[in-house]
């Protein structure tokens, strides 16, 4: 890497903590203000690319669209074992006595957003 010899300016205050993250990393002054302007974002953000951020929450969003079909697919079986479990029951019972299976959620029906996730 070709480099470039720059002057710059510091505080009292600015030049002690170089000195100070020099001594405790073993990083040299120069390299130290070098991983400073690799971090550096005038937007304010902690140098982390839009992008980035972008794909991981198109992959979460995808994710929790897959989780929520999971979840669909798990209810309708765990209902269809339950109906199945009902039967069974009524015909050893010869349909009388049999009780109906125990609820096993709310009344209260659940929101999905519109990205499929709910909960």
């Amino acid at each position: 890497m070709a480099t470039i010899r720059k002057q710059i300016l510091l505080s009292e205050a600015q030049n002690e903590r170089l000195r100070k993250l020099r001594a405790v990393t073993g990083v040299s002054e120069s390299e130290i203000v070098r991983r400073a302007l690799e971090a550096y974002d005038p937007r304010g953000g902690a140098g982390t690319d839009d992008d980035e951020i972008r794909e991981a929450l198109e992959a979460l969003v995808e994710q929790n669209a897959k989780t929520a079909r999971a979840l669909e697919s798990a209810e309708a079986e765990i209902a269809a074992t339950e109906r199945y479990l009902q039967a069974l029951r009524a015909e050893r019972t010869g349909g009388q006595g049999a009780e109906p299976a125990p609820a096993r959620r709310s009344a209260k029906p659940r929101r999905r957003n519109a990205a499929g996730g709910g909960r």
